[in-house]
């Protein structure tokens, strides 16, 4: 029964860790950083609920519209805003700049805490298999 637990837990462990990183190849792919219209990204619902529940948000996004330049003058342009965003916008293509940011690592803290229980109680790494 104890060996049954063990190896439930460890692919447990093994498949948090691998959907994580499905999750974020999967957004880092699917998000550009340059749009011509805001309906060009979305990502699927099922994809949003993890990253939100058992991921804890780890992904982060930013918009930024070319739109919020004009509101800024020639010298107080660059101040708050960076040369890239500026050059793209300036360049007329693009409406959307969108950026993505990891928020924070909770969901590999939560991996490593679960290899750190795994090993103290029966002495095997993560690499060692049940």
């Amino acid at each position: 029964m104890k060996e049954r637990f063990w190896f439930v837990y460890y692919w447990l462990m093994i498949g948090y860790l691998v959907l994580f990183l499905c999750i974020l190849i999967n957004t880092t792919l699917n998000v550009k950083d340059e749009y011509h219209d805001e309906k060009s990204w979305s990502s699927s619902n099922l994809e949003r609920k993890l990253r939100t529940s058992i991921y804890f948000n780890f992904l982060g996004f930013s918009n930024f519209y070319c739109s919020q330049l004009e509101g800024y003058g020639p010298d107080t342009i660059g101040v708050y805003f960076s040369d890239d965003k500026i050059n793209r916008c300036k360049a007329g293509e693009v409406r959307l700049v969108r950026d993505m940011y990891i928020k924070n690592y909770y969901a590999l803290v939560v991996v490593f805490l679960m290899t750190l229980i795994r090993f103290i109680f029966i002495g095997k790494h993560i690499w060692q298999r049940p």
